[in-house]
């Protein structure tokens, strides 16, 4: 319990300072994170441990802060010719002007490089630790996401009386759309949790409880009723917002989580009913579209019907992205790297500084390069393949959490499409605790055989 609560305290904080944008507050929670995964594999014995990862899966994980790191590593020039053509002319500009020597990294900001890099062994540190937690704690998963729920709800309050107050809502990020990512994450978890403790009471009631064991109705009454009112805040959070694509985001992720309740939970195998459900949860979206919007979120999606896409400025910067990805193909530009090599290319938004390209997936490619991004998509799509199978599982709970875990999932990288919310590190680090989460409550193999184990109590 003093792990989770130690996690839930580093990504409370990493909330409270901007979503951990600013450099110095992400700083200080990097090294309580990695703390605090050491002192776990220490004090655990081995044969206590979860089982590995699937080969692959893991080795993916693995490899992402060690691609960064190589990134970062300086090379001949001739070399550097042969992997990064234009990071080598820029090196050779750079050698004529007397500012550097035979010597270069793939990365336009080695420093910048490095630093993402250690980012991404904190964010696997919090998927490692929490899949331990998850594994070592099947009875109390939903425990596990409790404190980001809390985080959200809180946070949610906070957006609404600053709706309220007439400032736009953002809680304590500084973007109202890293405000609605956070609270898209958190919505299926509180949503599916409710009808979790729901199913318990009508269950207490169908074996006709009498007054003097109303003591096992309590808990599930409290908690769908507590569960219900998280949900009903986060997603007035939302609203508030304003975020046209948190809004969206937020709606398809809790579809997609009812879709999956339905067909996992009832293990039908009539195709016509499993097509009704899609088609319900679909016009249930719909109905949401159309009826949750403020009159404020309505007039900014009338804007966007409005606006002509070849002068948006988002737009432009996408297109001149591309002439970016193409300049550093094979291994980017370098991660972290997007803002200094984006000057070359950049002509959208002349009188302001552009650091991010306003989509996840294509600055990824940007500083990553092919190979790089590669690696990263085959290990979400590995996560996201392992836990579809758990619906092989014949815990009827543990199915519940995954599907929450994948609306969670299909939330925020539907709305990576059209912001940075990966490069917000609270963000990241909250999609690094519900994969391992997920990962970790899967009971089951991928192949679908029973794993048993003798499970410890985690400490």
């Amino acid at each position: 319990m003093g792990y989770l609560v130690l996690l839930g305290l580093v990504f409370a904080y990493a909330v409270y300072l901007d979503g951990g944008a600013t450099r110095w507050s992400w700083e200080l929670c990097l090294p309580v994170i990695g703390l605090t995964g050491l002192i776990y594999w220490l004090r655990t014995r081995r044969t206590e441990l979860a089982p590995p990862l699937e080969g692959w899966l893991l080795r993916a994980a693995l490899l992402l802060p060690a691609y960064a790191a190589v990134q970062a590593i300086p090379l001949p020039l001739p070399v550097l010719q042969i992997l990064s053509p234009a990071r080598a002319e820029l090196q050779v500009a750079l050698s004529k002007a007397g500012a550097a020597g035979d010597f270069a990294s793939l990365s336009v900001v080695p420093p910048v490089t490095l630093r993402h890099g250690v980012t991404l062994a904190g964010l696997l540190v919090v998927l490692l630790l929490v899949r331990e937690l998850a594994w070592r704690w099947p009875e109390r998963r939903w425990t596990l996401a409790s404190p980001f729920v809390f985080v959200a709800a809180l946070e949610a309050a906070l957006g609404i009386a600053q709706a309220a107050e007439g400032d736009g809502a953002h809680g304590t990020y500084v973007n109202h759309n890293h405000f609605a990512g956070l609270l898209e994450m958190a919505l299926p978890f509180a949503v599916v949790y409710a009808v979790v403790m729901t199913r318990r009471v009508l269950r207490s009631e169908k074996n006709e409880v009498c007054a003097r064991r109303l003591r096992p109705v309590v808990k599930p009454v409290v908690g769908a009723c507590v569960a219900l009112s998280a949900a009903v805040l986060i997603v007035a959070g939302v609203v508030a917002s304003q975020s046209r694509m948190g809004f969206v985001s937020a709606l398809t992720g809790l579809a997609a989580a009812m879709v999956l309740l339905t067909i996992w939970c009832k293990q039908s195998t009539n195709h016509r009913r499993n097509a009704l459900a899609v088609a319900l949860a679909v016009a249930l979206a719909g109905a949401g579209l159309a009826l949750l919007p403020s009159e404020a979120l309505v007039t900014r999606f009338g804007h966007l019907a409005q606006q002509d896409l070849s002068t948006d400025t988002r737009t432009k910067i996408w297109n001149e992205t591309l002439a970016l990805i193409a300049a550093y193909p094979v291994f980017g530009c370098g991660f972290g790297g997007y803002e200094s090599a984006f000057l070359k290319f950049k002509s959208a938004a002349p009188m302001y500084t552009v650091d991010y390209a306003h989509n996840d997936y294509l600055q990824g490619v940007a500083e990553l390069g092919v190979a790089g991004f590669l690696l990263a998509a085959c290990f979400l799509v590995a996560v996201v393949r392992t836990l579809l199978r758990g619906r092989l599982s014949s815990d009827r709970e543990e199915r519940c959490f995954i599907i929450a875990c994948l609306g969670a999932m299909t939330a925020i990288l539907l709305h990576s499409i059209t912001d940075f919310n990966l490069y917000m590190p609270a963000n990241a680090m909250l999609l690094a605790w519900i994969c391992g989460a997920g990962l970790g409550s899967l009971r089951y193999s991928p192949g679908g055989a029973a794993r048993i184990v003798d499970v410890a109590p985690a400490r």
